[in-house]
């Protein structure tokens, strides 16, 4: 079950180091929580790291979700992520 759905601006701020990214590196590496993004959210990331000349980044998410078999189709609400420790 999910602990936490991250919205585009927590993956940006996580991405980028931005104020408060060290609290979201937390969630990714805790024993405790399960982390996810909506659908939505991953289309809004895309875009956004696009627009920042940074697409390669939102491609080895992506490709790591895929390979774990990790990203649902796109009518689910949640796509769950590993934990930093199993990447």
């Amino acid at each position: 079950m999910l602990t936490h759905v991250l919205d585009t601006s927590a993956w940006i701020a996580h991405i980028q180091q931005e104020p408060g990214w060290e609290l979201i590196s937390d969630l990714l590496r805790s024993e405790k929580e399960r982390v996810g993004i909506s659908v939505l959210s991953l289309i809004e990331l895309h875009g956004r790291l696009r627009s920042f000349g940074r697409e390669k980044e939102f491609e080895q998410v992506l490709e790591m979700s895929l390979l774990l078999g990790r990203l649902g189709p796109l009518g689910r609400l949640a796509h769950v992520f590993p934990k930093a420790r199993d990447l």
